[in-house]
């Protein structure tokens, strides 16, 4: 999920975002080779009281890029920079001294590196990370991935009878796992994650740490974890496969380590491979994974150094974790950029994609944004084998092609691949937002029509306001496409009340029966989209599904602004699209 903005600039745009300001200044605070970082930090924070309340988020966000990039550029070294990020985060975003410190440590060699290795100005910090604004980079690159033709001799996707009982695929993700966990502290803490140990005690009993999760800003325990698989080892029987689609790690950004990542990433895997021994699971990355969190490295950033920034260390880890579910040739491309192909069994492949890279919030991209890893490339290459083969594919990956901050340029490519290789590809799965929901990819040179489908199967973390949960797929073993799923949740507020030993699990809906289809052929999902934009109450259905009935969710409402934007999103496949959906908080 969308984790914490950069610790300098978010800060500051968040700050002129809550205040209101009288007169205007565009003036740049001079940075000299020997202003103090104190100057500095006083002389922005003087700005921003000077800055006209109607500059654009983008403009805001040039102010304060410019003047770190020249302080740096004017010999500013590493201690004066962290010290200045961590000053510069307290007093604009309002965490505490400890959480700036340790985001400005964990973060500084990444922006300095940037920095000093390239000509970047202001406008393209600005126009990549805030592309969900609708900021422009004016000079980003229009690289563009060679597609061959299309091959006319076909691998169509038919409708077919099914004469073998479908295929049982589950799907788990965004877990949030958080070791660190502790039942009855505090859940309302002053800290950007709470329910841990160190936020001790509350004073009001009702905030306290639920025992299996809160709808606050928390993650889950060990105990929801092993809860979730043991209830999909005893309830669901017959399983052919697994996919989990990213997300182990917990919001503690400011707290993680490459140690503790790798700890706690292996401990899950571990618990999987003891709960489904005899079960074959395909994992994929979640900007969480990554250390620091969303940040994957091209492969020229060395781990040689003492303060390594680069992520191979990553890649070459989950390569050991995996190698006990995938064939030794799948391990070659995860140890290049985490992103694999394997053969399932004849016509049957999976392609598990590292869509971290398209992250906006990977400030790489800012760096070098050209097709990380020769990703989409390799892409190309696998779908062009897999036709040729008469294969059907299931694309996995984290974040979904269609979210706004999602990078423009390569949702451009990975949609003109998806597209050329619609008969091929069966289905896409996605996490990452934390919402049950689904997209509809159009024809491009026909909008009534949908040539391919990307499934969300939701979180199992609360974070922030939801019900946990898990789907179980039923999929045409000829076809590949999925047949019907079904959503399982439990609601938190009744597990937390101590009546029940264990959360009492149920299944919240079946998508053909919640909206009256006989399949889930491309036709009739766009006659499920249509119906969605004028049936106000099966919207309102949609949108509860969303957020698994949570109560917490249901409190805070959503309107109709909110409701229309919900359903906008899905035939929204690019960052303008989403952004013309725009963006509504469900729990705001």
């Amino acid at each position: 999920m969308r984790t914490f903005f950069p610790i300098v600039i978010f800060s500051y745009v968040l700050f002129l975002q809550c205040y209101s300001y009288q007169t205007a200044s565009t003036n740049e605070v001079y940075m000299g080779p020997f202003v103090n970082r104190q100057t500095v930090v006083q002389n922005i924070l003087n700005e921003i009281h000077n800055v006209s309340s109607n500059l654009s988020i983008c403009k805001k966000c040039e102010f304060v890029a410019k003047t770190v990039l020249t302080y740096r550029r004017n010999g500013a070294n590493r201690e004066t920079m962290a010290s200045l990020f961590a000053d510069m985060c307290y007093e604009l975003k309002g965490y505490t001294r400890s959480v700036c410190r340790s985001l400005s440590n964990i973060q500084t060699d990444v922006f300095l590196y940037i920095i000093d290795n390239t000509h970047v100005n202001a406008e393209e910090v600005c126009g990549t990370y805030f592309q969900k604004d609708g900021c422009i980079n004016s000079r980003a690159k229009k690289w563009v991935i060679d597609i061959p033709p299309e091959n006319n001799d076909g691998n169509e996707h038919e409708e077919t009878i099914v004469h073998y009982d479908p295929l049982k695929i589950i799907q788990i993700t965004d877990v949030h796992y958080d070791p660190s966990y502790k039942e009855g502290s505090n859940a309302k803490c002053e800290l950007p994650l709470c329910c841990e140990e160190q936020n001790g005690i509350p004073t009001n009993p009702s905030d306290a740490a639920g025992m299996f999760g809160d709808y606050r800003t928390c993650d889950m325990p060990r105990k929801a974890i092993l809860n979730l698989l043991n209830e999909i080892r005893t309830s669901q029987r017959d399983i052919d496969y697994i996919y989990f689609t990213g997300d182990i790690i917990a919001h503690n950004d400011w707290e993680t380590s490459k140690m503790s990542n790798l700890k706690t990433i292996k401990e899950f895997y571990d618990y999987i491979f003891q709960h489904f021994p005899n079960i074959s699971v395909y994992p994929i990355l979640g900007n969480h994974e990554a250390y620091p969190c969303n940040l994957y490295s091209p492969l020229n950033i060395s781990e040689s150094s003492k303060n390594s920034i680069g992520t191979r260390w990553l890649f070459d880890a989950v390569a050991e974790y995996w190698s006990k579910w995938l064939p030794k040739s799948a391990l070659e491309t995860i140890k290049i950029g985490g992103f694999y192909t394997t053969l399932v069994r004849q016509g049957f492949r999976i392609i598990a994609l590292n869509s971290n890279v398209c992250f906006t919030e990977n400030y790489w991209l800012i760096y070098d944004d050209e097709d990380p890893y020769g990703q989409l490339k390799w892409l190309v290459k696998i779908l062009s084998e897999a036709e040729k083969n008469k294969e059907k594919v299931h694309i996995l990956s984290h974040i979904p092609s269609g979210e706004a901050n999602c990078h423009k340029q390569w949702q451009y490519n990975f949609n003109r691949i998806v597209q050329r290789f619609s008969k091929t590809i069966s289905a896409h799965f996605n996490g990452h937002t934390h919402v049950d929901e689904l997209r509809l990819y159009k024809n491009g040179s026909n909008p009534n029509q949908v040539i391919n489908v990307a499934y969300n199967g939701g979180s199992f973390t609360t974070f922030i306001g939801l019900n946990p949960d898990y789907r179980v797929y039923d999929i045409d073993p000829q076809n590949l496409m999925v047949l019907d799923f079904h959503q399982y949740t439990f609601n938190l507020s009744l597990a937390n009340t101590g009546n029940q030993h264990q959360p009492e699990w149920y299944q919240l809906y079946s998508f053909k029966k919640a909206y009256n289809l006989d399949n889930l052929s491309y036709d009739n999902l766009n006659k499920f989209y249509e119906n969605l934009m004028s049936d106000r109450k099966l919207a309102e259905q949609y949108v509860q599904y969303h957020v698994r009935n949570s109560e917490f969710a249901f409190d805070h409402g959503c309107n109709e602004t909110c409701i229309q934007s919900q359903v906008c999103h899905i035939t929204a496949i690019t960052a303008e699209d989403s952004i013309k959906c725009g963006i509504y908080n469900i729990f705001s």
